[in-house]
């Protein structure tokens, strides 16, 4: 009867240990896949350009992912230089920043915020010795 008992506590805390422990066992969401920030970047832009010109100006921007590297964008028709101009730049979440770089005899550069969705707010762009601000506004 005493071999019975023992038995049973026996058998009774290894359920109890098996049910905490399958308790802890807890199914997990499946890994996320990671969201690409450049995406926030991506699209149509209709740019305004103020400052050191006599007028300020208007133009479409299209900014691409870059297929061969993760961390940038390609810019089409930066500073209206034409669409056929590819510029490039390195995004983080909020900021976007073209390094000084010479395309079709321009030396282009520039840095800016994305302030809100669908808006980039450019506190510097330049070619060769123009320099401006711009907005960009997704189209």
């Amino acid at each position: 009867m005493k071999q019975n008992r023992l038995s049973s506590c026996f058998f009774l805390i290894l359920f109890f240990a098996l049910a905490v422990l399958l308790q802890g066992c807890e199914k997990t969401d499946e890994e996320t896949t990671p969201t690409d920030i450049r995406t926030d970047y991506t699209g149509t832009w209709i740019s305004t350009e103020s400052a050191a010109k006599n007028s300020d100006a208007t133009y479409t921007v299209k900014i691409e992912l870059d297929g061969t590297n993760s961390s940038q964008v390609i810019l089409k028709n930066y500073m209206n230089l034409g669409s056929a101009i590819r510029v490039y730049a390195v995004v983080t979440e909020t900021t976007i920043t073209v390094p000084l770089q010479t395309v079709d005899s321009w030396a282009v550069a520039g840095s800016g915020s994305l302030v809100a969705e669908g808006e980039i707010r450019w506190s510097s762009c330049r070619a060769n010795q123009l320099n401006v601000t711009a907005v960009y506004r997704r189209q």
